[in-house]
């Protein structure tokens, strides 16, 4: 509500738009995410947290280009961002790239240690 709120004040805040998509994208509501998303990459092309969340997005459409590509992107932008590590290994496993995974798992690791989703995932 927050959000909305926000955007009602400042239609074209980009901010709001990426926090409320996050939040569409952990409710697993994605077209709507990505409407949010879409609009705030358009006025700010290279932040790193709407890219993050598009990426996971596009990951759970199953569009695994697209979503590697934002996720590349959003570490390029933020390249301490544990959870862009954890998504992009999350989509290295999935396409069969464990070694690459792994390194992901690291660095989400090294950002956080106690990261329980990386621990688990890396050691399986």
């Amino acid at each position: 509500e927050d959000c909305d709120e926000a955007l009602v004040l400042e239609p074209r805040d980009a901010f709001s738009m990426s926090v409320r998509g996050g939040a569409m994208v952990g409710l697993g509501f994605l077209k709507q995410a990505r409407r949010d998303l879409d609009a705030a990459l358009a006025l700010q092309p290279s932040e790193a947290f709407a890219l993050l969340m598009r990426g996971v997005a596009l990951r759970g459409q199953g569009l695994v280009a697209p979503a590697s590509a934002d996720l590349e992107q959003s570490l390029a932008a933020e390249p301490e961002d544990g959870l862009a590590h954890l998504n992009r290994a999350q989509l290295l496993l999935e396409q069969g790239r464990p070694k690459e995974a792994l390194q992901d798992f690291d660095a989400a690791l090294g950002v956080d240690p106690e990261n329980g989703q990386a621990l688990i995932m890396r050691a399986a």
